[in-house]
């Protein structure tokens, strides 16, 4: 029996029994059984427990006319965008992989806005009607002038849902604002505030706001550089060697005096 949640949709922002929304989508090779650790509890209260998803990585988010309608309009085309990327992922290329991509860019771009959606929660469309418009509307282009949206392609394959928070390089100065998912072979980073955001790793990135000068029904082949990083716990740290959560509970369980 499917399970019942009752809250505010993510998009449209009524209320009513919320449907599981797979993030990414289940087509993108999220249906594996996994666990999902929280991070930010584990740090900050040191919390060690995980959410076992037995179908993919995903919330109860979306009202079920949000979940289908985004999932017709934009996940076949991110599916078929994903999958070319596993291969080159695949590869084991590293540094900046410059491939071609046959694909449907704004379809693409509003699927991982639409996934952003149900990882920040519902008060993120709220505080950005524009979003829920851009979502809402196949056509649409407008888009917040505040947000950015970069992604990175995995060097080593993690699931993570990580919504919005603040953080501060103590050292450099540098802040930002925002939230990450990711799923191999990729992941995307939603800058929620340019202005309080200034980490400059996020130039290496590229930004996916170049979508927005096509139509929806615009096919092109186009070479992006994207470049292979870790997927580390913390968002923007990409060093190398960075255990995930789960394997740094049991370090740490196993080195307890």
């Amino acid at each position: 029996m499917a399970r019942k949640v009752h809250g505010i949709c993510c998009i449209c922002g009524k209320e009513s029994d919320l449907t599981f929304e797979h993030i990414p989508p289940r087509a993108a090779f999220n249906h594996f059984n996994l666990k999902l650790y929280d991070f930010w509890g584990y740090l900050t209260q040191n919390k060690t427990r995980y959410q076992s998803l037995q179908n993919g990585a995903g919330r109860y988010s979306l009202c079920a006319s949000c979940n289908n309608r985004t999932g017709e309009w934009y996940g076949a085309a991110f599916a078929e965008f994903v999958s070319q990327g596993m291969q080159y992922y695949k590869s084991g290329a590293t540094g900046i992989v410059g491939v071609p991509y046959t694909f449907y860019p704004l379809r693409v771009l509003k699927q991982v806005v639409s996934c952003f959606a149900s990882v920040n929660g519902p008060q993120w469309c709220q505080q950005q009607p524009l979003i829920r418009q851009f979502l809402l509307n196949p056509e649409e282009h407008r888009f917040p002038v505040n947000i950015d949206i970069r992604m990175y392609m995995q060097s080593v394959g993690r699931s993570k849902l990580d919504g919005i928070s603040g953080q501060m390089n103590p050292f450099t100065g540098e802040s930002f604002v925002g939230s990450e998912f990711g799923h191999p072979p990729f992941s995307f980073i939603c800058v929620a505030d340019r202005e309080l955001t200034s980490f400059r790793v996020l130039n290496e990135l590229p930004s996916l706001l170049e979508f927005l000068k096509y139509g929806y029904n615009d096919r092109v082949t186009q070479y992006l550089q994207i470049p292979r990083k870790p997927c580390n716990p913390a968002i923007l740290d990409f060093r190398e060697g960075i255990p995930d959560v789960e394997t740094f509970i049991k370090y740490q369980k196993e080195h307890k005096s």
